[in-house]
């Protein structure tokens, strides 16, 4: 396998790999390829550190043990400091989202069926009284985390606010589109200036629950998850604030051969990247996967060693982080950074940065800091938003 080494801004690249579109085949690389000409490997991973074999193993087998020292419950980063929590009180919280202009977060509190946005150490009620949904009893997908409601945000302006929404008891669900009133007063769910739905098709049913958002100049990308018919990404039109002809876009089940699609962000080179969840089970059966979505094919496909990815999130570094539920087993759940390994088939591994009870989403706000959204056990609305400050410089 041939590896390139790149200069970008003030990191060091590696392109571990690029994945044949259609049959995920590997393909060397050659030398004289450009950094351009293959950004999504390049853009998978940070160099892991030039050490010895036995010294990368060590490392290995401490991080993997270091989960019994520091229980899940309490979250901690890996440096031994304590995380900052800004707020508790909520139930099941899925999606995370930062107002442009205000810096004010924004808190998909699905369990509660609201919207709230943060002040201080309160959560205000922004957008209330969504319908209720059917609880999915289906552990095998990170869906089962969310009653109903609410569960992934995305704001396309000051006052655009996007909200996906897990399905109601008809089955459906629903995609919204709000515009914030400027004095703050709370909206109610059926106040949306526009819904979307995906169309019905006789192999799948309506489809899952959107559980998060993403966008380029002209996409909304959502994933759906809820089951192998319902593992699919879905895309709209984006025509600046006016979104509409929500429908199937990837197929991830069929396409990656692993389902539950739940994490997803545009990468720095345009790729959509998507955490595929897997089953919820004590498989690590966890990928990453790079989609150029004018192909709508697999680029990259990573096997992660993770359970459970929940979220993946690019900070200002332009390094790679991924949220890991973990919901088979608590103590490794937290938050991971992707880094290229010399050793190992995938040609990546997940450092682990934080240990938390049962992370689901994140997002880094303007000056670097990563909010996360966790549900500890998952059944006991111990909802909180955790802060890692910009000074942890991820």
């Amino acid at each position: 396998m041939t590896k390139l080494w790149n200069r970008c801004g003030d990191c060091w690249i590696c392109i571990a790999f690029l994945l044949c579109c259609g049959s995920l085949s590997a393909r060397s690389l050659a030398t004289e390829e450009t950094k351009e000409s293959q950004p999504a490997a390049q853009e998978a991973a940070q160099p892991a550190s030039d050490t010895d074999p036995k010294a990368e193993q060590a490392a290995t087998e401490q991080a993997t043990a270091e989960p019994a020292v520091v229980p899940a419950m309490e979250p901690k980063l890996s440096s031994g400091r304590t995380i900052v929590q800004i707020v508790d009180g909520l139930n099941h919280p899925t999606g995370l989202a930062i107002q442009p202009e205000t810096s004010i977060l924004y808190v998909a509190d699905s369990g509660n069926r609201q919207v709230v946005r943060v002040s201080g150490d309160k959560a205000e009620p922004a957008i209330t009284d969504f319908p209720s949904g059917n609880s999915v009893t289906d552990g095998a997908n990170p869906a089962s985390l969310s009653p109903g409601g609410p569960l992934s945000l995305l704001f396309l302006n000051r006052e655009t606010l996007l909200v996906g929404c897990g399905a109601g008891v008809d089955g459906v669900a629903t995609l919204r589109v709000y515009s914030l009133p400027a004095d703050n007063a709370p909206l109610k769910a059926d106040a949306a200036k526009s819904t979307l739905t995906l169309p019905s098709i006789e192999s799948a049913s309506p489809n899952g629950d959107f559980y998060a958002l993403a966008t380029s100049a002209n996409s909304i990308y959502a994933t759906c998850i809820g089951g192998p018919q319902e593992s699919w990404i879905a895309s709209a039109t984006r025509n600046d604030l006016e979104i509409s002809a929500l429908d199937r876009f990837i197929n991830t089940q069929a396409s990656v051969e692993v389902g539950n699609p739940a994490g997803a962000t545009i990468s720095p080179h345009g790729y959509l990247v998507v955490g595929q969840a897997g089953q919820s089970d004590a498989a690590t059966d966890s990928l990453l996967v790079f989609y150029d979505t004018s192909t709508k094919q697999p680029l990259l496909k990573l096997p992660t060693g993770l359970y459970d990815v929940s979220s993946v999130a690019y900070s200002a570094r332009k390094h790679l982080y991924v949220l890991d539920r973990a919901k088979a087993n608590s103590s490794e759940a937290g938050l991971c950074r992707v880094l290229a390994y010399k050793s190992g088939t995938s040609g990546m591994r997940a450092e682990r940065v934080a240990w938390l009870p049962g992370p689901t989403a994140m997002v880094f706000d303007g000056e670097g800091a990563l909010m996360v959204a966790v549900v500890g056990d998952g059944v006991s609305g111990q909802g909180k938003i955790l802060k890692i400050p910009a000074e942890e410089a991820l």
